[in-house]
């Protein structure tokens, strides 16, 4: 064993993890809704499973435009993180 400190994250490294974290349950809520959505119609409509599916489909189709769009953002705020970090100091 050693007597080493424990580490805890920064608060600024859970700020940049947190939008990290919540990407999975976006992805599964999302996709979940479209076919809860889908299989409201088909009850509507006793067109059963076809809006289901498309519903579905939809719901997989828009948390991956999600998931791009989040993941696009963040890359975006990290490369101007950086450009602030590497420019010179101004006096």
């Amino acid at each position: 064993m050693t007597d080493r400190p424990l580490l805890t994250p920064s608060k600024t490294a859970l700020r940049q993890l947190a939008p990290l974290a919540t990407l999975g349950v976006e992805l599964a809520v999302t996709a979940l809704a479209g076919g809860g959505l889908g299989w409201l119609l088909d009850n509507a409509t006793e067109m059963r499973p076809l809006w289901t599916i498309v519903g579905f489909v939809f719901g997989v189709i828009a948390a991956i435009v999600q998931f791009v769009r989040t993941i696009a953002r963040l890359d975006r705020q990290r490369s101007a993180e950086r450009k602030s970090d590497q420019s010179p100091a101004k006096h």
